[in-house]
């Protein structure tokens, strides 16, 4: 039996959600019910990551998610899946990148069969394996004429990340599947191929608004945003429908559930953590 450790996004209990529903499906009551009636293996847990999943402030919240989801994987023991969605995939990029790759939990490493995210702002610039592999869709093409990847900019998942290292049993497949859609404005920002150290320069402008976003307390919101454009030395034109767009989606508001941000599909990835189940 394999775990399924899921975080879900911004604004909604752990039960909610596109990780939440492969959980739901694999591991929901029904499912639970169906095993004890025929005796079949039950193949999958669900554990969902209980944390604030906060609008405001949102990086104390990511971090509080974080060390959440490690109490929880060092507590489990066997073989499991990371899944997460929005403020829900940088808890699940973080453990992996900090913890997994090198730190607390490298220890278990060749236990992580896989992360799956959805609408991932730390995405690797022109990678999304959950769209190629799982999803049958290519990656998200170039915006205003640069390679797209996850709003983070600098903390953007290197390619490298993406796949298992050399001490993995399955190194060099992919380890990090990214389902992304175009027009996203978390996972598809126009970053550039190198935003760790040649970032765009609107990459730069968004990744400066996201990081304000994630310490932004929900207070006097006039003040937080003058406070941005004097750093930015880009015509109030050019920057005002960034910002907007950026708040916005962090408030779930104007934009609607139409956003690309919420049009995702968790079937796939359901799909792919049944296979990983029965062979495990």
């Amino acid at each position: 039996m394999i775990t399924l450790h899921t975080a879900a996004g911004t604004g909604v209990p752990g039960w909610v959600g596109y990780p939440a529903e492969t959980g739901h499906v694999l591991d929901g009551e029904w499912q639970r019910t169906w095993t004890e009636l025929t005796g079949e293996p039950r193949r999958v847990r669900w554990q969902w990551t209980g944390y604030p999943a906060a609008v405001f402030p949102m990086r104390p919240s990511v971090l509080a998610g974080w060390e959440e989801m490690v109490r929880l994987i060092d507590s489990i023991p066997g073989k499991f899946v990371l899944s997460g969605y929005s403020q829900g995939a940088l808890v699940v990029c973080l453990l992996w990148r900090h913890d997994l790759l090198t730190g607390r939990l490298h220890h278990r490493l060749n236990d992580c069969l896989g992360v799956i995210t959805y609408g991932n702002p730390m995405r690797a610039p022109g990678i999304a394996y959950g769209n190629t592999m799982l999803w049958g869709r290519p990656a998200p093409g170039p915006d205003d004429g640069y390679t797209t990847g996850g709003i983070a900019g600098p903390g953007d998942l290197h390619p490298e990340e993406c796949l298992f290292p050399e001490s993995h049993p399955q190194t060099g497949k992919p380890a990090v599947y990214d389902f992304a859609n175009a027009g996203d404005l978390y996972t598809a920002a126009p970053v550039g191929d190198d935003p760790w150290d040649n970032p765009t320069k609107v990459g730069a402008y968004e990744t400066l608004i996201y990081e304000s976003v994630l310490d932004f307390n929900g207070g006097d919101l006039f003040s937080w945003a003058k406070t941005i454009f004097k750093v930015i030395s880009a015509p109030w034109t050019t920057v005002w429908p960034m910002f907007q767009a950026i708040w916005n989606g962090v408030q779930f508001l104007s934009a609607g559930m139409n956003a690309p941000h919420w049009q995702y599909d968790s079937r796939p990835a359901t799909d792919f953590v049944r296979r990983l189940s029965e062979t495990e």
